[in-house]
């Protein structure tokens, strides 16, 4: 199988003990879940809140049947 969706063992890490830095690249590049939000002026470049992503991240392993 070729390229496709990320691996099953990648989904059912524990994002509760996640680092900042480990959390946010596992939440956008396996999980998809955004992990920035709109700033003041108009541009995503601020952080979302580290429980906001861990919450988001908890919802989409359910999803996925992580």
């Amino acid at each position: 199988c070729l390229g496709g969706g990320p691996k099953a063992q990648d989904l059912d890490k524990d994002v509760d003990a996640m680092k900042k830095d480990e959390l946010m690249v596992y939440a956008k590049d396996t999980l998809g879940v955004e992990t920035r939000k709109v700033g003041p002026d108009g541009k995503k470049n601020r952080w979302r809140g580290i429980n906001e992503v861990r919450q988001d991240c908890k919802e989409m392993q359910a999803i996925t049947g992580a």
